[in-house]
């Protein structure tokens, strides 16, 4: 075990008296009624706060109840708790996560928010989800949105948007101290002290973690385990009419895996072992000001940076600086929303091969604005909300979002929406200036006695992709005891990523080979058509039951304008059928036992990468079992994927290793003063 990221931990914890003062005591989550999870407030749908049961789309919150009781470590985790919602470990520190469409983990369509800060990046078009994330211990709360979030958050926010709100300093008073060691996740630990200085509030956190290496699928080891060490703070005040916060971060993960690249000397994909350092920064801070008697002015700026290794690339640096402003107002029945600002990206990729991208280098600037207006009719019994975006990208020019919803709420807690809207993904570096050989033919009669080297090379025509979004639902308390939520959803994807084959290249070194270039296009278009349902069942006054069932048919084709021997290049096929059930039970005022089920479809296989089988499908157990011996602390002992050894979950879509998930068990303490 290493134990060289818990250094900083220990001291932390020998010093915590230093700072004196005293903290609430551990919040008992003896359930949520239905009326206080109809009455959570998000901010990420307009981005102003409203109950969840006034949301005009599909939209759910994990909050701290589930965080604390679910048992699961990360936040990728996590997220298997949202309906909709496709979560696989691909191996020790890749996650598949994606919204409806295509799956993989650069999930093209989903935009990931800290606090409001983009983590999507620039360079595969995707989330890092093994940095840069926050301690669960500091997450108020998980919103995520199920479709497109565009108008508010802008390009990339296609068919998804998460947004992972962090605590306020101003409920974090005193010191809390995590520790937990298991068979996965061998070691963890976290420390947060936080208090005031005049109306100044403050938090700062350390915490680590030593995560085990998963499986090939003979059981041996695959080589992919981690650690990562992480730190900030946060800052939150106010002064008469001003309210604002500031927060940073600083993340560091030694890594370790396998990657596969085609080798033009055995004439076949060879397997080998890689260590990278991921590396990440961030600054985020807001000022608002509250204007008149309804309105609100809101300045937020930000700064993000991440370098995030890959096997075939030693630097894949990203800095973003963003800039928005926002001012809110009512008038009459109207509550209006304007904005824009500026964003600000610069990346640095260095490679030594096969992968390279030109160029390597490239700073460039992105502007936005936007407009909203929701509509108050008949008491607030029904709500119109018009928007849209117009953004200027580097990649790709001008552009257009708009949405309009339609929420109805005929009687108290029973509520119908539509809604239609249009969102933009924009172009990665991958998809415009790299070349990435993926896979080799070895040489025989039919390839002419030479091996065939096939590579991906992007295009600087590369446009930007387009989907259109429609849906309707539903959302109800049936009972005292009974909620339901539903959603349909159809969606048309158009300028979708395809590869078009080029005529194959003589090539003399460094042996006599064939290159064949399948160059990045437009040419492939997609529709994704489902239905998503979730429930929420008070069986008994200390026993909750929350289950989900969503159904996925993802179809994708190549246009009959496409040049000829183009195929679609997005991803992998969803599976049709997932579900969930999760139970909380209070078995007495001091132990809780809390178990989670869940079901996955066969996954398809990839179609542009290296050949790969579907992923079978698979049913997922977690238990957890909880001791609270008083108000200051707790005990949980937790097994994960208990219904068998080892499975596969998902494969990756660069060139690295697909791993076993393992069985696993933890033990976890909180303590707080």
């Amino acid at each position: 075990m290493r134990l060289a990221p818990f250094c900083p931990v220990l001291i932390l914890v020998a010093a915590s008296a230093a700072f004196g003062g005293s903290s609430p005591a551990l919040p008992d989550f003896s359930g949520l009624s239905l009326d206080e999870l109809a009455n959570i407030k998000v901010t990420s749908f307009t981005s102003k706060e409203q109950k969840l049961s006034q949301v005009a789309g599909a939209v759910y919150v994990i909050n701290q109840e589930q965080i604390a009781r679910s048992g699961l470590t990360s936040v990728p985790e996590l997220l298997r708790l949202v309906p909709g919602v496709e979560v696989a470990q691909v191996n020790g520190n890749q996650w598949s996560v994606s919204v409806r469409g295509s799956i993989g983990v650069y999930s093209n369509k989903l935009l990931v928010l800290i606090d409001g800060r983009s983590v999507y990046s620039p360079v595969f078009s995707g989330v890092y989800w093994d940095m840069g994330m926050p301690l669960l211990d500091n997450i108020e709360r998980i919103e995520v949105i199920r479709g497109p979030g565009a108008t508010i958050w802008g390009a990339n926010a296609v068919l998804g948007v998460i947004n992972i709100i962090t605590k306020s300093s101003k409920d974090t008073h005193g010191a809390t101290i995590t520790s937990g060691a298991g068979s996965s996740e061998r070691a963890f630990g976290s420390v947060s002290v936080g208090g005031a200085v005049g109306s100044t509030s403050y938090r700062a956190y350390f915490g680590g973690s030593d995560h085990a290496a998963l499986s090939q699928g003979s059981g041996v080891s695959a080589g992919d385990g981690w650690s990562s060490a992480q730190g900030g703070f946060r800052l939150d005040g106010s002064h008469g009419k001003d309210t604002w916060m500031l927060e940073g971060s600083l993340f560091r993960a030694p890594e370790n895996g396998t990657g596969i690249a085609p080798s033009l000397a055995t004439q076949s994909l060879v397997e080998s072992p890689y260590w990278i350092t991921a590396v990440a920064g961030s600054m985020t801070g807001e000022w608002r000001r509250r204007v008149g008697e309804t309105g609100e002015l809101r300045l937020s700026s930000w700064f993000d940076y991440a370098n995030r290794p890959q096997p075939v690339a030693y630097e894949a640096q990203t800095r973003t600086w963003d800039g928005e402003a926002q001012y809110d107002f009512t008038a009459g029945r109207h509550s209006i929303s304007a904005g824009g600002g500026e964003r600000m990206s610069a990346t640095a990729i260095r490679s030594d091969g096969p992968i390279i991208f030109s160029p390597g280098d490239l700073t460039y600037a992105d502007l936005n604005a936007f407009a909203q207006d929701e509509i108050h009719f008949a008491h607030d019994a029904v709500l119109v909300t018009l928007g849209a975006k117009l953004e200027r990208v580097h990649f790709g020019g001008w552009g257009h979002e708009p949405s309009a919803n339609l929420l109805w709420t005929p009687r108290k807690h029973h509520s119908f929406w539509i809604s239609a809207a249009r969102a933009l993904r924009t172009p990665s570096l991958f998809e415009v200036a790299a070349y990435d050989p993926y896979n080799l033919q070895p040489a025989s009669a039919a390839t002419g006695g030479l091996p065939v080297l096939s590579s991906l090379v992007g295009s600087a025509a590369y446009l930007p992709e387009s989907v259109r979004d429609f849906e309707a639902g539903y959302r109800g308390q049936i009972s005292k005891v009974f909620s339901i939520d539903l959603a349909l959803f159809y969606d048309q994807v158009s300028n979708l990523r395809s590869f078009t084959n080029e005529t194959p290249v003589l090539m003399l070194s460094p042996l006599p080979y064939l290159s064949v270039a399948a160059v990045a296009g437009n040419s492939a278009a997609a529709t994704d058509r489902g239905a998503e349902s979730s429930i929420v069942w008070q069986v008994f006054k200390d026993w909750k039951i929350e289950g989900s069932y969503n159904y996925n048919i993802t179809g994708s084709w190549v246009t009959a304008s496409a040049p000829a021997g183009s195929i679609v290049g997005d991803g992998i096929q969803p599976a049709r059928n997932n579900w969930r059930l999760q139970s909380y039970l209070n078995l007495s005022k001091f132990w809780k036992l809390d178990t989670f089920l869940y079901r996955t479809g066969t996954v398809g296989a990839t179609n542009t990468y290296q050949p790969g089988l579907p992923v079978p499908s698979y049913t997922r157990l977690d238990v957890r079992l909880g001791y609270k011996t008083g108000p200051h602390w707790q005990l949980s002992l937790a097994g994960q994927n208990l219904l068998q050894a080892r499975h596969l979950e998902g494969v990756p879509e660069l060139l690295t290793a697909a791993s076993y998930v393992k069985r696993g068990v933890y033990l976890k303490s909180t303590w707080q003063f």
